[in-house]
């Protein structure tokens, strides 16, 4: 195979960091002097037109085509989500890479990535130290930085599945930040996974906002449908949980005009589109019998008739979406946690719990624990055997600001019908998730799920708890 001719490292990595297709790569690639031949072995492990994720590695060791092959045949998913794959790419390429070479770096960052979603999070952090040391011992300052967007990647995913979004925060918005000024191919799915952890913390304003991001959305607009319609969603998902109605009504409907308009959405996202759909009608229908008072009638119908739609989509599928699934009957949960037949939604929650568990849908899992504690914010909560249950499964809730919501609920039950040691347990409880929560998440937390919510049993015990242990902060801090 020929060498790359040899080209300054300045216009080649522009070249490659700004070139998001092969054909546009081919052109600038050729303007810039690159070589035919060597763009045609390119060309020939790259999947069509596809984008190619590991592009910019390429400029910084140009020499070796053997390696460009190895980088660009890395961008294939069936190699990322695989540590089989990754290993027999590995294998196949290894006799041919040069000292230096980014490509044992890059495998050890997918490798991580790929046991965090399994989750297997020893090997995740093995995996994720053995790419820092690589990562640290390139031969170049540019190397390094090239790579640093995808190692930041699985630092945040790998923290963010043991439950310390301290350390997920600050990897992930470092990685957006970095990839941001770098221009770098790894920007969208930072961006996409920066929001949904903001998200998942209750930081629903911010994450409104990375996912409206106009540079991450010209980006997506221009060459990744599919991400972009995920953003779109999961921007419709934010908009709903505020309360933005027209927000999450107009991203739903772009999402709807790009599939109807000869850019097929991916089975999994058609189903988030249905689901989100169905939310927005029931969120409206809820919203409408806040104001007036009246019954719910056809809006909620509609609602719970998409959601039982996407249910079905997401069950039908080859092989099924649990993760999916469990969303959508989890929703249908949420909105009939308001019906007085406590002990029959309270069997449906357990279900829910051990098919989450049987699947390993750990955010999932977390979710139907927080809407189990909710059924004891009532006049007419669960017996004390279903609230002793609760209490001994609440290390299985994994997302600290899920949990601080569940302890909230459980401290006002306590304070109402329990005894003294468990209301000392459950504040202790809450102030120990403050090592792994960003400080403005737990004001943000505290003001939303404390303050605001039962300020006439809760603020003033816990305020003077939290101001002893020095436990609240002044200032404005960004997650």
């Amino acid at each position: 195979m020929s060498a790359v001719d040899p080209l300054p490292l300045a216009p080649l990595q522009q070249v490659l960091l700004t070139s998001p297709t092969l054909r546009q790569l081919e052109e600038r690639w050729l303007e810039a002097g690159g070589g035919a031949p060597a763009f045609a072995a390119l060309r020939a492990v790259a999947l069509g037109d596809r984008a190619i994720p590991f592009a910019s590695a390429v400029a910084e060791h140009g020499a070796s085509w053997g390696e460009a092959t190895a980088i660009v045949g890395l961008a294939d998913p069936r190699r990322q989500r695989s540590l089989r794959g990754l290993d027999g790419w590995e294998a196949e390429v290894g006799g041919h890479l040069p000292t230096g070479s980014l490509v044992p770096s890059l495998i050890a960052v997918e490798r991580s990535i790929c046991a965090t979603r399994l989750p297997d999070l020893e090997a995740a952090f093995t995996h994720l130290h053995a790419a820092e040391e690589a990562i640290a011992q390139l031969p170049t300052e540019s190397a390094r930085q090239l790579l640093l967007p995808h190692l930041l990647h699985a630092k945040g995913l790998a923290h963010r599945e043991r439950g310390d979004y301290q350390r997920a925060f600050t990897a992930l918005a470092e990685g957006f930040e970095v990839a941001t000024l770098l221009g770098h191919r790894r920007l969208p799915t930072l961006a996409q996974e920066w929001g949904t952890l903001l998200w998942s913390s209750g930081q629903l304003e911010a994450a409104l906002r990375v996912h409206t991001n106009p540079e991450v959305r010209s980006i997506l607009e221009a060459h990744h449908p599919d991400l972009l319609a995920r953003s779109r969603l999961c921007a419709a998902k934010c908009a709903i949980d505020l309360g933005e109605l027209d927000t999450a009504a107009a991203e739903l409907a772009a999402v709807e005009q790009q599939d109807g308009a000869g850019d097929p959405l991916q089975p999994v996202t058609r189903g988030y589109a249905l689901l989100y759909r169905g939310e927005l009608h029931l969120a409206a229908s809820a919203a409408e019998v806040a104001d007036s008072g009246s019954e719910p009638r056809e809006g909620a119908r509609t609602g719970f008739e998409l959601v039982d739609a996407a249910c079905a989509h997401f069950e039908g599928s080859d092989p099924p979406e649990h993760p999916g699934l469990l969303d959508g009957k989890i929703t249908i949960a949420r909105y009939a946690i308001a019906t007085d037949d406590r002990d029959r939604l309270l069997a449906v929650l357990h279900t829910l719990l051990a098919e989450a568990e049987r699947h390993g849908c750990l955010e999932a899992r977390a979710r139907v624990l927080l809407l189990e504690s909710a059924l004891f914010v009532s006049e007419n909560p669960p017996l004390e055997a279903a609230f002793t249950d609760l209490m001994q499964r609440l290390h299985l809730i994994n997302n600290p600001a899920i949990l601080m919501q569940a302890l909230a609920n459980l401290y006002l039950h306590s304070l109402r019908h329990r005894e003294t040691p468990d209301q000392a347990f459950l504040m202790a409880r809450l102030r120990n998730l403050q090592p792994v929560l960003e400080r403005s998440c737990w004001q943000d937390l505290y003001e939303t799920h404390i303050e605001k919510r039962y300020s006439w049993a809760i603020e003033n015990r816990l305020a003077e708890m939290l101001e002893a242990e020095e436990m609240l902060f002044e200032g404005e801090v960004e997650c």
